[in-house]
C-alpha cells in the first residue's frame, strides 16, 4: 500500500497558470472600459442652446482641449483635462483673457448620451466656464 499523499488533479500548478490569467484579463477589461469612456468623450462638441454665442469645445484624446467661443468678443481658451468614473476636471492653461487663463479647476460630472454631452458641475470657481458647461453640447460630426 502506497502511503504517499496523492497529488490533487488540478494541484497549484494549475493556480499558478490561472491566477496570472485571470488578473491580466480582469486588468485589461478596466483599462479598457476607462478608454473607451474617454473616448466617448474625445470630439468635437458644439453648444447646443440657440440663443447663445458659437462656442465649439474639442476635447482630445491627450486629454487637452481647446474652446472657441464666438460672439461680441471673441474668446479662446487651452488647457488640459481629466476624466474617470463619469467625473471631469478642466484646468485652463492659457486664453485670450483672465477669466480664459485663469488656471482654477472645475469640478463637474458628465454624461455622453448618444451625440449630446451634459456636464453637472460639482464645483468650479469660473462663473463663465459653468455657465458655459450647465448647457447641452451636441457632437459635430462630419469633420
Amino acid at each position: 500500500m502506497d502511503c504517499r499523499p496523492r497529488k490533487p488533479l488540478y494541484g497549484y500548478g494549475v493556480m499558478k497558470i490561472v491566477a496570472p490569467f485571470l488578473f491580466s484579463v480582469a486588468f485589461v477589461a478596466l483599462i479598457g472600459c476607462q478608454s473607451v469612456e474617454r473616448r466617448s468623450l474625445v470630439g468635437d462638441w458644439k453648444l447646443s442652446k440657440q440663443d447663445s454665442p458659437e462656442v465649439v469645445m474639442v476635447l482630445n484624446a491627450d486629454q487637452s482641449f481647446h474652446v472657441d467661443v464666438h460672439g461680441d468678443k471673441d474668446i479662446e481658451i487651452e488647457g488640459r483635462y481629466r476624466a474617470a468614473s463619469g467625473e471631469i476636471t478642466f484646468i485652463n492653461e492659457k486664453g485670450s483673457d483672465e477669466i480664459a487663463s485663469d488656471p482654477a479647476p472645475g469640478e463637474y460630472m458628465y454624461k455622453v448620451a448618444g451625440e449630446t454631452l451634459e456636464f453637472a458641475k460639482i464645483s468650479d470657481p469660473l462663473e463663465r466656464r459653468a455657465k458655459f458647461l450647465s448647457m447641452p453640447w451636441t457632437r459635430v460630426t462630419g469633420k
